[in-house]
């Protein structure tokens, strides 16, 4: 659960009694279970379960197969929904069009975004099972500023690439560049940390300062990354799927030189 006060003040109100557990540790299943089983806790189930199974924002962090599972357990055994942020990492970024492909999970709601509009055009959905959605008719579920027909063109031709598996083969192989070019930078610096999926990779820097410096220095020289995760420590590494092979390898040598200036000038 997150309660940045910059973020949980654009609600425009409190966002009071937010408890924090730590992510993907089984510790945090047996306190949930633990809470919501003990009548005196004054804790009722929560109408749902929303767990991105890879943490964007929140640092790269990957939920194994395993905790995950246990989760959705846990949302059946007390009748709670089990919804799925797939927003940044879905949509063939991990090398599968789910984050959680193969690990047999079955969420009742799927959030999508971002990589769903094709080229960058905003749209975004909720892939909802049918007895869940029942109670919503043909159309009554809309607004004024819905369904922006460009959108609707790029998403429809982006799922055109799903239609056999070169797309993502192509992943693979761009994932395993990456992998291996920060992968390098680890085995250089012992307090770097890398953790990532496919197209999606973290580099973890240990400090929030070192972290800015080295965004800072790559936008000089060319190259959008951002930092994220605690204290923003972490380095993101989120680039366009199709992207060319020349164009990524510029990037990682802007990165990797990038990184390891701010390392040695640290």
């Amino acid at each position: 659960m997150y309660c940045k006060p910059s973020v949980s003040g654009a609600a425009g109100i409190p966002l009071e009694h937010v408890k924090h557990y730590p992510f993907g540790e089984d510790s945090t299943i047996t306190q949930l279970r633990a809470m919501y089983s003990d009548s005196s806790s004054g804790m009722l189930p929560p109408a749902a379960f929303l767990v991105e199974p890879i943490q964007a924002e929140g640092g790269v962090n990957i939920a194994s197969q395993a905790w995950l599972k246990d989760l959705c357990d846990l949302a059946k055994e007390f009748g709670s929904l089990v919804i799925f942020d797939d927003i940044q990492a879905g949509c063939g970024r991990t090398g599968s069009y789910f984050s959680f492909d193969g690990m047999g999970l079955d969420p009742d709601i799927i959030c999508l975004a971002k990589g769903i509009g094709g080229m960058g055009t905003p749209m975004a959905m909720n892939l909802v099972k049918p007895e869940i959605d029942k109670h919503w008719s043909p159309g009554e579920h809309t607004g004024t500023f819905r369904g922006q027909c460009l959108s609707f063109v790029a998403g429809s031709e982006a799922l055109s690439y799903f239609e056999d598996e070169s797309l993502m083969e192509e992943v693979a192989q761009k994932a395993a560049t990456m992998r291996g070019a920060v992968d390098a930078l680890a085995d250089r610096y012992d307090s770097i940390e890398i953790r990532g999926k496919g197209m999606i990779i973290g580099v973890d820097v240990g400090n929030g300062d070192l972290a800015k410096a080295i965004v800072a220095k790559c936008f000089g020289r060319g190259l959008l990354v951002s930092a994220c995760g605690s204290g923003g420590r972490v380095v993101k590494l989120i680039p366009p799927l199709t992207i060319p092979n020349d164009d990524l390898n510029t990037a990682l040598d802007i990165l990797v030189q990038a990184t390891a200036e701010i390392m040695e000038a640290a």
